[in-house]
């Protein structure tokens, strides 16, 4: 990955960015990469003092880091590791080149009905 060592800082084998690709509430996402195979990683960082005082927040957190942790399907991203600080909470999932299916329709791309049966299928596949 380039980028200036400043860019980025580590938890465990990780690289982090601290650029921030999108925030969300209680969480923020940003790129990351694994030191040892130089692996690319999405990583979803979750402030724990927002759970600290909300035991049913904090059981709704487990429920989806498990739900997320049963997907595997290689056109998903699917969770690869969680690794918990003193203050932060650090999801990574793997990373999928290309754009999202709602960054594609947001620029106009119309699906056709093939399209849509192979999307649902792959859906499917990773839920089942």
């Amino acid at each position: 990955m380039d980028g200036n060592e400043d860019d980025y800082y580590e938890k465990e084998t990780f690289k982090i960015s601290k650029e921030e690709i999108k925030g969300m509430g209680i969480s923020s996402l940003y790129n990351a990469f694994d030191t040892e195979n130089n692996e690319k990683y999405l990583c979803k960082l979750i402030r724990l003092k927002q759970f600290k005082e909300n035991d049913s927040l904090y059981e709704e957190l487990k429920r989806t880091i498990q739900i997320h942790h049963k997907i595997q399907n290689e056109n998903f991203t699917f969770l690869f590791n969680v690794i918990q600080g003193a203050t932060n909470l650090y999801i990574l999932y793997n990373y999928i080149e290309g754009k999202t299916l709602f960054k594609l329709k947001k620029e106009g791309k119309n699906f056709d009905e093939k399209e849509i049966k192979k999307i649902l299928e792959e859906v499917m596949k990773a839920l089942i």
